[in-house]
């Protein structure tokens, strides 16, 4: 993953309305893509046909030791579905 430059701590954030600057946002958005990728989720059994997520996501099953990584955003417009047995 590239590098997340933070913005300049004297540049302003946001515009005289509230709306974030652009620069800003891109920043906001890289930073919650990176968390939300490093976060795995966990649980007890197979995601598949349960567990929503955006691909990249990993999953752990507590109950064995399986990990399960999201292939697709979704399959046929559900996103419980693309989840793939990777160990």
């Amino acid at each position: 993953m590239a590098e997340i430059i933070p913005p300049s701590p004297v540049e302003a954030i946001t515009t005289e309305n509230g709306s974030m600057f652009q620069r800003f946002w891109t920043w906001t958005d890289r930073v919650t893509r990176a968390v939300n990728f490093n976060i795995q989720a966990v649980g007890s059994g197979n995601p598949e046909g349960v567990l929503s997520a955006s691909a990249g996501k990993f999953y752990r099953d507590s109950a064995g030791p399986f990990l399960y990584w999201k292939s697709v955003d979704d399959v046929a417009g559900d996103k419980t579905l693309g989840w793939l047995l990777v160990v």
